[in-house]
């Protein structure tokens, strides 16, 4: 990997929690911004602000999971400002908004350590680990356990 992309990686990782631009880690490593872009989709697939989302909410996410932080300061941890768009953002990475979610995980109990009878780590690599099923109907169905509900169809308009 280049190794001003993986710089740029590492700063992001040290500066979650502040309100950084792609601008200022394009100057920390002598680039333009376009070219920054460029060279990070090339190396990760994704632009640089995409990733940085990503980790915002990856990290936001594990904070939900392992603190009792309020979700406002868990936001500010991750650097974000505006709780509608974080509410919003959360939802369409993990199906349900911050709130839900951490309802969620406090009705589900401390995760279970066995899985039909074997043993395994909650630390267990990501190929041992069961995936989370995810999109909108994931979303629903979450709904639906943590409320017992299911969210109201819209209602259809006679012709």
């Amino acid at each position: 990997m280049d190794y001003r992309v993986t710089r740029v990686i590492e700063r992001m990782h040290e500066r979650l929690h502040t309100e950084t631009s792609i601008d200022v880690f394009a100057a920390e490593v002598e680039l333009s911004t376009s070219r920054l872009g460029f060279l990070f989709r090339l190396e990760t697939g994704a632009s640089p602000g995409a990733y940085l989302h990503g980790l915002r909410m990856e990290r936001a996410r594990l904070l939900l999971e392992s603190t009792s932080l309020a979700v406002s300061e868990v936001m500010r941890q991750v650097g974000l400002s505006d709780p509608s768009h974080f509410a919003r953002d959360f939802r369409n990475a993990f199906g349900l908004s911050p709130r839900a979610y951490r309802l969620q995980l406090r009705l589900a109990g401390p995760p279970s350590r066995y899985t039909n009878g074997t043993h395994t780590s909650s630390h267990a690599p990501d190929d041992l680990q069961a995936k989370r099923p995810s999109g909108p109907r994931a979303a629903v169905s979450r709904t639906r356990a943590v409320t017992g509900v299911l969210r109201r169809p819209k209602k259809e308009t006679d012709p």
